[in-house]
């Protein structure tokens, strides 16, 4: 581990600690394993390591694998990557790209009568989601790909948690997964919240929709750098939404999409 990764991995640590550790003794426990987990995964390889949080007076036993973990462990719970101001709250919630499930768990303690289905076709990624949404009934997890059909598709995958996708990059492994087009999962049970997170398939996904644009709120990361196609071509398909955008890297943003009815 380089210097700079060290660095980065403990001040993520120690932020996620101070605000979700509770009392002191609390902090200085979840700092002490969340700062051993990149250290694990060298010597031991990676396995999901538990550790509790507090948010909103809720104590909830989570995983993490690695630094990258931790990381998106701030971007969520932290730097508030998805907290969001609606005109109402979500009762139906699809998360594309659950990654380890910390977004689905973000969205069940922040909105408690809402349903959440969540997808992610990643093995790894999908093992530890379901233990970290295991104590949550309202969150049902399928280890599949929206795309925009049903059936099998490639996969590619690095060593990154947060880098697999059906889009192909170099240096990447390739594998087949279970796909599950969004237009099906729309018609079997509606959402009022979608939110994706899908390393560069943006376009295409929606592209190939016919229901997407009935849906009221959006929220996900936009990755400009993958899409192949501008900001002002991709937000053409949400012609009758509001859009707001926060950078997060030079050619990414979280995007909020709010229907005008």
């Amino acid at each position: 581990m380089s210097l700079s990764s060290v660095s980065s991995s403990f001040s993520n640590s120690f932020a996620v600690a101070r605000a979700l550790g509770g009392g002191l003794s609390g902090q200085a426990v979840l700092f002490v394993t969340l700062a051993s987990i990149p250290f694990r995964k060298k010597l031991f390889g990676s396995r999901a390591i538990p550790f509790w949080i507090t948010r909103r007076g809720t104590r909830v036993q989570l995983y993490a694998r690695d630094s990258a973990d931790i990381a998106v462990l701030r971007d969520v719970f932290i730097d508030g990557e998805y907290s969001l101001a609606l005109p109402r709250e979500p009762r139906h919630i699809v998360d594309i790209g659950g990654h380890a499930g910390y977004v689905s768990v973000f969205f069940a303690l922040t909105y408690p009568k809402a349903e959440i289905r969540v997808f992610e076709p990643d093995p790894g990624n999908f093992a530890t989601l379901l233990l970290n949404t295991r104590a949550f009934p309202n969150i049902r997890a399928t280890q599949a790909a929206v795309s925009t059909s049903s059936g099998t598709a490639t996969f590619y995958s690095s060593d990154s948690s947060i880098s697999s996708s059906l889009k192909s990059r170099a240096g990447m492994k390739a594998t087949t997964v279970e796909t599950v087009a969004l237009d099906d999962i729309l018609s079997r049970q509606p959402a009022d919240l979608v939110k994706f997170d899908i390393e560069g398939t943006e376009y295409e996904l929606f592209a190939g929709s016919k229901l997407a644009v009935a849906i009221p709120f959006y929220v996900g990361e936009m990755h400009y750098d993958l899409i192949g196609h501008t900001p002002a071509e991709f937000l053409s398909f949400f012609s009758g939404y509001t859009a707001q955008e926060r950078r997060i890297a030079p050619q990414r943003t979280i995007l909020t999409l709010v229907r005008r009815d």
